[in-house]
């Protein structure tokens, strides 16, 4: 097969879904895949409430690892041996990917600037690696405060600019109150939030 393609013909996306806790990231993505018809693998680091609306249309297989090695070795590791049949879907989201940085994190002692170096590049070879496999891949992380009182991903610096760059699509997904009292929730897609919410140096 031809490495080379019609413009036309390339239907792959790649999307980093941004926002705080509960508003909207995971359900967006959802709807998208719904929407497609799609067939993914759901990797969790966080609960799985977003699913709780479709519980009676969805059969997606899942996975929630609990540690690092659990996800490097027995999903990661086995997607990329073969063990798990990637070709069985067409599109990966990694739901709390700042959650998977810590639990990678976590496994050292005293976590010097060259382990948040080393962690930057090691992830940004595992979503690369898992974007080269499946036609789709999502990743959302967290927003939260900083010390300073300004919003900013849930993720180390070197993370940030390690990982950033390999997605085509930034989504911010945040909720507004109406006047009638519910909540409308909005996701703006725009490849300039990403630099509004880059962790401030340490």
């Amino acid at each position: 097969m031809s490495i080379i393609q019609k413009a036309n013909e390339i239907t792959g996306t790649s999307t980093i879904v941004m926002g705080r806790h509960a508003e909207g990231k995971s359900t967006a993505v959802i709807d998208e895949i719904m929407g497609d018809a799609g067939n993914p693998l759901w990797v969790s680091f966080t609960n799985m409430g977003a699913f709780t609306p479709y519980a009676r249309q969805l059969d997606w297989d899942t996975a929630q690892p609990t540690s690092w090695q659990e996800f490097q070795t027995d999903l990661y590791g086995a997607l990329v041996s073969g063990e798990i049949d990637a070709n069985k879907y067409d599109t990966i989201v990694i739901d709390g990917l700042n959650i998977a940085a810590t639990l990678m994190l976590g496994v050292k002692g005293t976590i010097t600037q060259q382990d948040y170096r080393q962690m930057g590049l090691t992830m940004q070879g595992i979503v690369a690696r898992l974007r080269s496999m499946f036609d789709n891949i999502y990743v959302i992380i967290d927003i939260v405060d900083s010390a300073e009182g300004e919003e900013q991903l849930a993720i180390n610096r070197d993370l940030f600019n390690q990982l950033v760059s390999l997605f085509g699509r930034k989504w911010y997904a945040y909720a507004e109150p109406t006047k009638e009292g519910s909540i409308n929730y909005i996701v703006q897609a725009n490849p300039t939030l990403a630099v509004r919410f880059k962790p401030v140096k340490k």
